[in-house]
Protein backbone atom coordinates (compact mmCIF):
# COMPACT_ATOMS: atom_id res chain seq x y z
CA UNK A 1 0.00 0.00 0.00
CA UNK A 2 0.68 3.58 -0.23
CA UNK A 3 1.71 5.23 2.83
CA UNK A 4 3.18 9.16 3.70
CA UNK A 5 5.74 7.54 6.20
CA UNK A 6 8.93 8.73 8.27
CA UNK A 7 11.80 6.12 8.77
CA UNK A 8 13.62 8.35 11.51
CA UNK A 9 12.40 10.97 14.01
CA UNK A 10 12.48 14.36 13.06
CA UNK A 11 13.61 16.93 14.69
CA UNK A 12 10.88 19.54 15.95
CA UNK A 13 9.39 21.04 13.27
CA UNK A 14 10.77 18.98 10.44
CA UNK A 15 7.87 16.52 9.89
CA UNK A 16 6.62 18.09 6.86
CA UNK A 17 10.60 17.74 5.11
CA UNK A 18 11.14 14.14 6.28
CA UNK A 19 7.44 12.35 5.47
CA UNK A 20 7.45 10.78 2.14
CA UNK A 21 5.62 8.38 -0.17
CA UNK A 22 6.71 4.85 0.87
CA UNK A 23 5.31 1.50 -0.14
CA UNK A 24 4.65 -0.54 2.49
CA UNK A 25 2.90 -3.59 3.68
CA UNK A 26 -0.65 -3.95 4.21
CA UNK A 27 -0.62 -4.26 7.86
CA UNK A 28 -2.62 -7.36 9.84
CA UNK A 29 -5.56 -6.56 12.26
CA UNK A 30 -4.70 -8.39 15.77
CA UNK A 31 -7.17 -8.97 18.30
CA UNK A 32 -9.66 -6.66 18.59
CA UNK A 33 -8.23 -4.73 15.88
CA UNK A 34 -9.79 -3.58 12.69
CA UNK A 35 -8.09 -2.45 9.33
CA UNK A 36 -9.79 0.18 7.37
CA UNK A 37 -9.94 1.50 3.53
CA UNK A 38 -9.36 5.17 4.21
CA UNK A 39 -11.36 7.33 2.49
CA UNK A 40 -10.36 10.58 4.34
CA UNK A 41 -7.94 11.38 7.21
CA UNK A 42 -7.06 15.06 9.14
CA UNK A 43 -4.25 16.76 10.07
CA UNK A 44 -4.12 18.16 13.77
CA UNK A 45 -0.82 19.92 15.17
CA UNK A 46 -0.62 16.59 17.54
CA UNK A 47 -0.17 14.54 14.77
CA UNK A 48 2.99 16.50 13.71
CA UNK A 49 3.94 16.41 18.23
CA UNK A 50 3.49 12.68 18.08
CA UNK A 51 5.79 12.31 15.13
CA UNK A 52 8.60 14.52 16.55
CA UNK A 53 8.33 13.32 19.78
CA UNK A 54 6.96 16.14 21.61
CA UNK A 55 3.78 15.83 22.57
CA UNK A 56 3.26 18.30 25.68
CA UNK A 57 6.69 18.69 25.61
CA UNK A 58 8.41 15.38 25.06
CA UNK A 59 6.29 12.83 26.77
CA UNK A 60 7.93 9.29 24.80
CA UNK A 61 4.08 8.18 23.68
CA UNK A 62 4.57 6.94 19.75
CA UNK A 63 7.18 3.75 18.80
CA UNK A 64 10.76 5.24 17.13
CA UNK A 65 10.23 5.18 13.42
CA UNK A 66 13.64 3.39 11.78
CA UNK A 67 14.40 2.19 8.48
CA UNK A 68 13.22 -1.31 8.92
CA UNK A 69 10.24 -0.38 11.07
CA UNK A 70 8.46 3.12 9.46
CA UNK A 71 5.87 4.96 11.15
CA UNK A 72 2.89 6.21 9.69
CA UNK A 73 1.57 9.44 11.13
CA UNK A 74 -1.87 10.22 11.29
CA UNK A 75 -5.25 10.10 14.31
CA UNK A 76 -8.16 11.04 12.24
CA UNK A 77 -9.71 8.34 9.91
CA UNK A 78 -12.63 7.72 7.95
CA UNK A 79 -12.88 4.65 5.59
CA UNK A 80 -14.52 1.30 5.00
CA UNK A 81 -13.80 -1.76 6.87
CA UNK A 82 -11.73 -4.50 5.01
CA UNK A 83 -10.98 -6.82 7.43
CA UNK A 84 -11.51 -7.71 11.27
CA UNK A 85 -9.10 -8.93 13.85
CA UNK A 86 -9.98 -12.09 16.18
CA UNK A 87 -12.09 -11.31 19.27
CA UNK A 88 -13.82 -8.68 17.12
CA UNK A 89 -17.45 -7.90 17.85
CA UNK A 90 -19.98 -5.86 16.40
CA UNK A 91 -17.57 -4.66 13.60
CA UNK A 92 -17.88 -5.65 10.43
CA UNK A 93 -16.38 -5.55 6.48
CA UNK A 94 -17.82 -3.46 4.80
CA UNK A 95 -18.89 -1.32 7.53
CA UNK A 96 -17.39 2.56 6.86
CA UNK A 97 -16.42 3.84 9.86
CA UNK A 98 -14.88 6.82 11.10
CA UNK A 99 -13.03 7.24 14.36
CA UNK A 100 -8.91 7.22 15.70
CA UNK A 101 -5.96 5.20 15.68
CA UNK A 102 -3.91 4.80 19.23
CA UNK A 103 -0.89 6.20 19.45
CA UNK A 104 1.00 3.01 19.21
CA UNK A 105 -0.21 2.01 16.25
CA UNK A 106 0.53 2.91 12.77
CA UNK A 107 -1.69 6.37 11.99
CA UNK A 108 -3.82 6.55 8.99
CA UNK A 109 -1.65 8.89 6.37
CA UNK A 110 -2.12 5.43 4.28
CA UNK A 111 -4.32 3.60 1.92
CA UNK A 112 -5.06 1.09 4.91
CA UNK A 113 -4.96 1.72 8.75
CA UNK A 114 -5.26 -0.68 11.69
CA UNK A 115 -7.06 0.42 14.78
CA UNK A 116 -9.07 -0.87 17.88
CA UNK A 117 -12.12 -1.78 17.12
CA UNK A 118 -13.73 -0.20 20.02
CA UNK A 119 -12.45 3.03 18.78
CA UNK A 120 -14.11 3.29 15.94
CA UNK A 121 -18.19 3.91 15.13
CA UNK A 122 -20.35 4.01 11.90
CA UNK A 123 -20.40 7.45 9.96
CA UNK A 124 -23.37 9.43 10.89
CA UNK A 125 -26.06 9.91 8.02
CA UNK A 126 -25.27 12.30 5.55
CA UNK A 127 -21.65 13.53 6.55
CA UNK A 128 -19.29 13.82 3.83
CA UNK A 129 -15.43 12.64 4.10
CA UNK A 130 -14.18 15.35 4.98
CA UNK A 131 -16.25 16.19 7.98
CA UNK A 132 -16.21 12.88 9.51
CA UNK A 133 -12.41 12.92 9.19
CA UNK A 134 -12.91 16.10 11.52
CA UNK A 135 -14.92 14.63 13.98
CA UNK A 136 -13.54 12.08 16.86
CA UNK A 137 -10.23 13.69 17.91
CA UNK A 138 -11.79 17.16 18.12
CA UNK A 139 -14.81 15.54 19.19
CA UNK A 140 -13.68 13.94 22.03
CA UNK A 141 -11.92 17.34 23.08
CA UNK A 142 -14.75 18.70 23.03
CA UNK A 143 -16.64 16.47 25.03
CA UNK A 144 -14.20 16.14 27.86
CA UNK A 145 -14.29 20.31 27.82
CA UNK A 146 -18.05 19.78 28.36
CA UNK A 147 -17.76 16.98 30.93
CA UNK A 148 -15.61 19.54 33.34
CA UNK A 149 -17.45 22.33 32.66
CA UNK A 150 -20.59 20.62 33.94
CA UNK A 151 -23.85 21.80 32.37
CA UNK A 152 -23.30 24.48 30.46
CA UNK A 153 -27.31 25.47 30.55
CA UNK A 154 -26.92 29.39 31.84
CA UNK A 155 -23.26 29.65 32.07
CA UNK A 156 -21.37 32.50 30.69
CA UNK A 157 -18.42 31.08 29.09
CA UNK A 158 -15.28 32.39 27.02
CA UNK A 159 -13.47 30.17 24.77
CA UNK A 160 -9.93 31.24 23.74
CA UNK A 161 -9.02 30.17 20.25
CA UNK A 162 -12.08 30.35 19.25
CA UNK A 163 -11.17 30.18 15.98
CA UNK A 164 -9.32 26.69 15.69
CA UNK A 165 -10.35 22.98 14.77
CA UNK A 166 -11.53 22.76 18.52
CA UNK A 167 -12.82 25.94 18.87
CA UNK A 168 -14.94 26.12 15.94
CA UNK A 169 -16.66 22.63 17.24
CA UNK A 170 -17.07 24.04 20.85
CA UNK A 171 -18.87 27.26 20.23
CA UNK A 172 -21.72 26.02 18.76
CA UNK A 173 -21.47 23.02 20.93
CA UNK A 174 -21.71 25.78 23.70
CA UNK A 175 -24.57 27.84 22.60
CA UNK A 176 -26.80 24.74 21.61
CA UNK A 177 -26.36 23.07 24.91
CA UNK A 178 -27.77 26.86 26.57
CA UNK A 179 -24.42 28.96 27.20
CA UNK A 180 -23.59 32.32 27.11
CA UNK A 181 -20.45 32.10 24.55
CA UNK A 182 -17.71 35.11 24.27
CA UNK A 183 -14.60 33.92 21.56
CA UNK A 184 -11.30 35.08 21.63
CA UNK A 185 -9.59 35.57 18.23
CA UNK A 186 -8.02 37.56 15.70
CA UNK A 187 -9.54 40.40 14.09
CA UNK A 188 -9.81 38.08 10.81
CA UNK A 189 -11.89 35.01 12.59
CA UNK A 190 -14.30 37.44 14.05
CA UNK A 191 -17.04 37.30 11.68
CA UNK A 192 -16.48 33.58 11.70
CA UNK A 193 -16.56 32.95 15.13
CA UNK A 194 -19.88 35.13 15.45
CA UNK A 195 -21.76 33.02 13.06
CA UNK A 196 -20.75 30.24 14.88
CA UNK A 197 -22.89 31.46 17.86
CA UNK A 198 -20.49 33.75 19.69
CA UNK A 199 -22.71 35.91 21.56
CA UNK A 200 -19.53 38.50 21.60
CA UNK A 201 -15.81 38.23 19.94
CA UNK A 202 -12.80 39.61 21.47
CA UNK A 203 -10.49 40.77 19.16
CA UNK A 204 -6.85 39.91 21.28
CA UNK A 205 -5.24 42.25 18.89
CA UNK A 206 -6.89 45.31 21.05
CA UNK A 207 -4.89 44.15 24.11
CA UNK A 208 -5.25 41.19 26.80
CA UNK A 209 -8.84 39.01 26.58
CA UNK A 210 -8.64 39.92 30.33
CA UNK A 211 -8.25 43.25 30.62
CA UNK A 212 -10.80 43.76 28.27
CA UNK A 213 -13.38 41.49 30.14
CA UNK A 214 -12.72 43.29 33.37
CA UNK A 215 -12.79 46.92 32.18
CA UNK A 216 -16.58 45.43 32.12
CA UNK A 217 -17.14 45.13 35.19
CA UNK A 218 -17.64 41.37 34.88
CA UNK A 219 -17.00 38.01 36.14
CA UNK A 220 -17.53 34.89 33.98
CA UNK A 221 -18.39 31.36 34.61
CA UNK A 222 -15.74 29.45 32.76
CA UNK A 223 -12.88 30.62 30.90
CA UNK A 224 -11.97 27.83 28.11
CA UNK A 225 -8.16 27.79 27.10
CA UNK A 226 -7.47 26.04 23.84
CA UNK A 227 -4.04 28.32 23.25
CA UNK A 228 -1.78 27.82 26.51
CA UNK A 229 0.07 30.12 28.52
CA UNK A 230 0.90 31.47 31.72
CA UNK A 231 -0.72 34.74 30.70
CA UNK A 232 -3.81 33.28 29.03
CA UNK A 233 -4.18 31.27 32.53
CA UNK A 234 -3.52 34.12 34.48
CA UNK A 235 -5.82 36.16 32.52
CA UNK A 236 -8.54 33.81 32.59
CA UNK A 237 -8.15 32.80 36.01
CA UNK A 238 -8.40 36.89 36.99
CA UNK A 239 -11.86 36.86 35.44
CA UNK A 240 -13.22 34.03 36.46
CA UNK A 241 -15.58 33.96 39.33
CA UNK A 242 -14.74 31.93 42.28
CA UNK A 243 -17.34 28.98 41.89
CA UNK A 244 -16.40 29.03 38.30
CA UNK A 245 -13.70 27.28 36.39
CA UNK A 246 -10.69 27.67 34.27
CA UNK A 247 -10.33 25.13 31.51
CA UNK A 248 -7.33 24.06 29.72
CA UNK A 249 -6.09 21.80 26.98
CA UNK A 250 -2.57 22.94 26.96
CA UNK A 251 -1.27 23.94 29.95
CA UNK A 252 1.05 26.67 30.99
CA UNK A 253 3.39 26.36 28.11
CA UNK A 254 1.54 28.21 24.76
CA UNK A 255 1.89 25.50 21.74
CA UNK A 256 3.31 22.78 24.17
CA UNK A 257 3.87 20.40 21.59
CA UNK A 258 6.48 22.44 19.51
CA UNK A 259 9.14 22.25 21.91
CA UNK A 260 11.17 19.52 24.30
CA UNK A 261 10.75 20.20 27.56
CA UNK A 262 13.38 18.40 29.07
CA UNK A 263 13.10 15.94 32.29
CA UNK A 264 13.54 19.25 34.46
CA UNK A 265 11.05 21.20 31.97
CA UNK A 266 8.52 18.35 32.17
CA UNK A 267 8.34 18.03 36.01
CA UNK A 268 8.84 21.80 36.53
CA UNK A 269 5.53 21.81 33.98
CA UNK A 270 3.60 18.63 36.05
CA UNK A 271 4.53 20.52 39.14
CA UNK A 272 2.18 23.95 37.98
CA UNK A 273 -0.40 21.73 36.63
CA UNK A 274 -0.49 19.66 40.25
CA UNK A 275 -0.15 23.00 42.38
CA UNK A 276 -2.60 25.04 40.42
CA UNK A 277 -5.11 22.36 40.67
CA UNK A 278 -4.94 21.76 44.29
CA UNK A 279 -4.78 25.43 45.65
CA UNK A 280 -8.13 26.08 43.25
CA UNK A 281 -9.48 23.82 45.05
CA UNK A 282 -9.03 25.63 48.19
CA UNK A 283 -9.45 29.13 47.00
CA UNK A 284 -11.09 28.56 43.46
CA UNK A 285 -11.77 29.40 40.74
CA UNK A 286 -11.38 25.89 39.76
CA UNK A 287 -8.39 25.07 37.58
CA UNK A 288 -8.79 21.62 35.18
CA UNK A 289 -6.62 20.50 32.50
CA UNK A 290 -8.77 17.69 30.07
CA UNK A 291 -7.96 16.13 27.53
CA UNK A 292 -8.87 12.92 25.59
CA UNK A 293 -8.13 9.54 26.27
CA UNK A 294 -10.33 7.15 24.50
CA UNK A 295 -12.89 8.45 22.17
CA UNK A 296 -16.72 8.53 23.69
CA UNK A 297 -19.24 8.23 20.42
CA UNK A 298 -22.56 8.01 22.69
CA UNK A 299 -20.75 12.07 24.01
CA UNK A 300 -19.81 12.91 20.48
CA UNK A 301 -23.37 12.11 19.06
CA UNK A 302 -24.99 13.74 22.08
CA UNK A 303 -23.45 16.87 21.89
CA UNK A 304 -22.19 17.22 17.88
CA UNK A 305 -23.98 14.72 15.90
CA UNK A 306 -27.79 15.20 17.61
CA UNK A 307 -27.46 18.54 17.50
CA UNK A 308 -26.65 19.36 14.09
CA UNK A 309 -23.38 20.77 14.44
CA UNK A 310 -21.01 19.68 11.82
CA UNK A 311 -17.08 20.49 11.88
CA UNK A 312 -15.65 23.19 9.99
CA UNK A 313 -13.27 22.32 7.39
CA UNK A 314 -10.67 24.68 6.59
CA UNK A 315 -9.77 23.01 3.32
CA UNK A 316 -8.95 19.31 1.60
CA UNK A 317 -5.52 18.31 0.25
CA UNK A 318 -5.15 15.30 -2.05
CA UNK A 319 -2.71 12.19 -1.02
CA UNK A 320 0.36 13.21 -2.63
CA UNK A 321 3.47 14.01 -1.05
CA UNK A 322 3.92 18.37 -1.45
CA UNK A 323 0.10 18.87 -0.89
CA UNK A 324 0.21 17.60 2.56
CA UNK A 325 3.98 18.82 3.18
CA UNK A 326 2.47 22.36 2.75
CA UNK A 327 -0.49 21.64 4.90
CA UNK A 328 1.63 20.48 7.43
CA UNK A 329 3.27 23.62 7.42
CA UNK A 330 0.09 25.90 7.60
CA UNK A 331 -1.70 23.43 10.53
CA UNK A 332 1.74 23.97 12.52
CA UNK A 333 1.56 28.09 11.36
CA UNK A 334 -2.22 27.70 13.81
CA UNK A 335 -3.59 29.99 10.69
CA UNK A 336 -6.13 27.11 10.08
CA UNK A 337 -9.84 27.93 10.58
CA UNK A 338 -11.18 24.01 11.74
CA UNK A 339 -9.59 21.39 10.47
CA UNK A 340 -7.67 20.66 7.08
CA UNK A 341 -7.81 17.25 5.76
CA UNK A 342 -6.48 14.68 3.78
CA UNK A 343 -9.36 13.09 0.75
CA UNK A 344 -9.60 10.47 -1.34
CA UNK A 345 -7.03 8.83 0.09
CA UNK A 346 -7.67 4.85 -1.26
Amino acid sequence: MRALAIDSRPGVGQLADRLRMMDLPVPEPGRGQVRVRIEATAINVDDQHLAEGTMFGGFPVSPTPTPERPWVPGTDLVGTVDAVGPGVRGVEPGQRVYGMRPPKLAGPWAEQGITKASFVAPVPSGWSPAETASLCLGGMVVCSIVRALGAPQGKHCVVVGASGSIGTLLVPVLQRAGARVWGVCSSRNQELVASLGAERVIDYGQGPFGEQIATLGIEVDAVIDLLGGLTTERQGMAVTRRAGAFITIVGPHQHVGERKLGVGGLVAMLGHIGWAWARSRVSGPRYDLVGPLSPDFAAIDRWIVSQGIRPIVDHEVPFEEAPVREAIRYVASHRARGKVVITAVA
